[in-house]
């Protein structure tokens, strides 16, 4: 439970940071559950955004 009430934050704080310019910005999140899901899917993302199409 401790992981998920730290991780939520840091998720929040890192999704802020790519959304103020800072696009190479990656998550590193182990939690083992729905958390890190996301923070992995928010990777792959903002890994797309930096690759010309």
């Amino acid at each position: 439970m401790i992981r998920i009430i730290t991780s939520i934050p840091a998720l929040n704080a890192g999704i802020k940071m790519v959304g103020e310019g800072t696009l190479d910005h990656r998550h590193d999140v182990r939690t083992g559950d729905k958390i890190e899901a996301v923070a992995e899917t928010f990777n792959t993302m903002a890994e797309r955004t930096l690759k010309p199409i």
